[in-house]
């Protein structure tokens, strides 16, 4: 009876729901991080129905990994389009991390305190080979303290704000190179709580050329994972497997996979960590101790998030703009307020206009769960 059932290796595939890479992708992720004839026979699966210059977005993520790791007698003619692939996103890449090293000597002159965190960091402390991994934009924390000043800074100097969140502001420079500038890793969008233990074991490093901090591995681990896992529909949410394989690559003490256990605490995210890195292992044979996920699972996951988490499995991404409020409001000192969070409301609608939150809105209703008749 027992051997009917489902084999335990699709278990925590199916635990991610909607948050899991579609079997296309999970294909493509196979042939980049499965060992030997494993990798080959998922690249020759995918390649039966699928042509590469005509594959989607999210799947030119992962092509270039595939590039590196197959050889040449499995790839065929396709070897020199993922090489050609790899070689755009070196040129693209080292854009980027001088503008982002522009911005970074710019605030650090004026005294603002800056923390590089996801791509940016992984593309050039990280991976073997920049190319490997796509970047979009570039990712950089300041602080609550400091957010305002950072965007002002940088508007002054030629960036141009493209939108502002309430855990970020989007700019570009005049190349039209994407930063975004974050007040926090991760709160109030997927924790409730600041990582003001993050923030203590940061590290010094220097992206191209300019100094700065990152996030200690273990963190930035528990970071990829749940990031990659609430992201919503993009590439992000077929990429984070290869991270996950890059920072492993990457961990070279004994308490690496404890101080990760610590860190997914910390913020109470460690059972959905857990899911991810269970996929990992179960699906694309990353080398994640048994025993880690079940201490991820054994520890505490705040009751919101696991609602969140609940929805994001099935399909949705709800906005908690209530559950925000009341998380910013505590971590700024303030008491929240029903009269507090209606102003709040009411500010935003004056400044953006009815009529434009209104076409927000009805956009964002897919993603909220509701589906059209």
């Amino acid at each position: 009876m027992w051997q009917r059932s489902a084999p335990r290796v699709r278990s925590d595939r199916r635990a991610l729901g909607a948050a899991s890479p579609d079997d296309d992708e999970l294909e493509l992720l196979r042939a980049a991080l499965l060992p030997g004839d494993d990798a080959r026979a998922a690249w020759t699966r995918w390649r039966a129905t699928h042509d590469v210059d005509e594959a989607s977005d999210r799947s030119y993520d992962v092509l270039p990994s595939i590039g590196a790791t197959l050889p040449a007698v499995a790839l065929g003619a396709d070897q020199v389009r993922l090489r050609s692939l790899r070689s755009r996103n070196w040129v693209r890449n080292e854009s980027l991390l001088r503008s982002l090293a522009d911005a970074l000597d710019l605030l650090g002159e004026e005294g603002v305190p800056t923390l590089v965190v996801k791509g940016a960091i992984l593309v050039s402390q990280v991976y073997g080979e920049p190319g490997l991994r796509r970047m979009g934009d570039t990712d950089l924390v300041v602080g609550p303290d400091y957010s305002d000043r950072a965007v002002e800074l940088l508007t002054t100097s030629g960036w141009r704000v493209k939108s502002r969140w309430i855990h970020a502001t989007d700019l570009v420079d005049v190349q039209g190179h994407g930063l975004d500038v974050h007040r926090w890793p991760l709160f109030p969008r997927f924790t409730r709580r600041v990582e003001s233990g993050w923030l203590d074991r940061c590290r010094q490093c220097v992206i191209a050329g300019a100094p700065t901090r990152r996030l200690a591995l273990p963190d930035e681990l528990v970071l990829t994972v749940t990031h990659g896992l609430f992201a919503m529909p993009s590439r992000s949410m077929v990429r984070w497997p290869l991270d996950v394989a890059a920072i492993l690559g990457s961990a070279d003490h004994a308490e690496f996979w404890p101080d990760v256990v610590r860190s997914a605490d910390e913020l109470q995210l460690g059972p959905i960590v857990a899911k991810g890195l269970g996929f990992c292992r179960q699906e694309l044979a990353l080398d994640v101790p048994p025993d880690i996920l079940e201490g991820l699972r054994a520890t505490r996951l705040d009751r919101w998030i696991a609602y969140q988490w609940w929805r994001r499995v099935r399909g949705s991404y709800p906005p908690m703009r209530i559950r925000r409020y009341v998380d910013l409001e505590r971590a700024a000192g303030r008491r929240p307020t029903a009269t507090g969070y209606a102003t709040r409301r009411w500010d935003n609608l004056r400044r953006h206009g009815s009529a434009k939150v209104l076409q927000h809105r009805l956009r964002n209703l897919r993603t909220w769960g509701f589906r059209p008749e």
